[in-house]
């Protein structure tokens, strides 16, 4: 697949309780090989009240990529209309639409050229939003979570300690040696503080 220019495979699921996935080596994406247990890598079992996409594999770096999440809608009923859009792109539609004489069965192929062109699309845009989200993930620093909060509340960032005054919040690498009284001081390693008041929505 690498060597075809093909980076990412998005593995699709039908909804289910104790789904098996496994995957197994091939001398050729297309070969004829029966399933032989001493190739056979690695064994998931999922349970979707929707179809899902459990994860994304990565051609080139060989890796899985997490993704667990459900679908809004059923993706495999739409699967056949994903399909035929995709043959109907490499057909001229006119010259077909053309040899339909009768005026009914040319506006219900008209409505089913539109019908898969929308399952095209809207697969089209989960896909881009799974790569979006969890391939590109938005990633900032402390050192900017630490800013944005600062231009939030209409704060002054001091430099040192002794600039410190009461009621202050202080992010610090380490404790100091010697606190001042009514400081709230927070440190780098302090993780549940600062996921539950500098990164939540409530």
């Amino acid at each position: 697949m690498a060597q075809n220019g093909i980076r990412y495979i998005v593995v699709n699921i039908e909804k289910g309780n104790n789904v098996k996935v496994g995957w197994m080596e091939r001398r050729a994406l297309n070969s004829s090989e029966a399933f032989n247990p001493e190739k056979h890598h690695q064994n998931f079992s999922f349970s979707y009240k929707k179809d899902a996409c459990p994860f994304i594999l990565d051609c080139k770096t060989r890796e899985f990529i997490w993704i667990d999440k459900e679908f809004d809608y059923n993706y495999y009923s739409d699967f056949r209309n994903i399909l035929q859009h995709i043959e109907n792109m490499d057909q001229d539609q006119s010259k077909v639409i053309n040899t339909i004489t009768d005026s009914y069965e040319r506006k219900k192929y008209l409505m089913k050229l539109e019908k898969n062109k929308k399952c095209y699309n809207r697969n089209l845009k989960v896909k881009h939003s799974l790569f979006y989200y969890y391939l590109e993930p938005l990633k900032i620093s402390l050192k900017e979570l630490i800013q944005l909060h600062i231009q939030a509340r209409g704060g002054t960032q001091v430099e040192s300690e002794e600039e410190l005054e009461e009621g202050d919040i202080a992010f610090l690498s380490a404790p100091p040696l010697h606190r001042k009284d009514n400081i709230h001081y927070i440190f780098y390693h302090q993780q549940d503080t600062i996921l539950t008041n500098f990164m939540s929505l409530n």
